[in-house]
């Protein structure tokens, strides 16, 4: 009976545990997640210090589009108020839309240069695992 008592308790402490990690999994801060992703990305293929910090790089590029395509206020919050109306403004819905468009145009060539100086530090073995993380579609690391 005790030994059921101890097991029952270990099931429902993991799963608690689990909770809390999947919540605050998607309550995270882009420069949460981004560094969650890097971290994990850097112990999967194992990188010298120097391939981490070109990973570093490219998680600097990342985040200044972030925030640069979020200006006045988070996405998510952008999006809420065109759904919140009683009908949708294709309007502000395009110039949302076209916003972070531009900001893509402009800072892709930075992120891109970013991350092929990172693609490019990696050695054939670590190649191969980022491509094969990248296109398993059941591997979930990353996330």
């Amino acid at each position: 009976m005790k030994a059921k008592t101890i097991l029952a308790g270990i099931v429902v402490t993991a799963a608690m545990a689990t909770s809390v990690i999947a919540y605050s999994h998607y309550n995270m801060t882009p420069e949460e997640h981004v560094a969650r992703v890097a971290e994990k990305l850097a112990d999967k293929l194992e990188l010298t210090q120097s391939q981490k910090y070109y990973l570093t790089v490219v998680e600097t590029q990342i985040l200044e589009t972030h925030r640069e395509s979020g200006q006045a206020a988070s996405h998510s919050e952008l999006v809420n108020s065109l759904l919140k109306q009683s009908g949708f403004d294709r309007q502000q819905g395009q110039e949302l839309f076209d916003r972070h468009l531009r900001t893509f145009q402009s800072r892709g060539p930075a992120v891109i240069n970013a991350f092929a100086d990172f693609y490019d530090a990696l050695s054939p073995e670590q190649r191969d695992t980022l491509k094969s993380c990248a296109t398993d579609k059941h591997h979930h690391f990353l996330h």
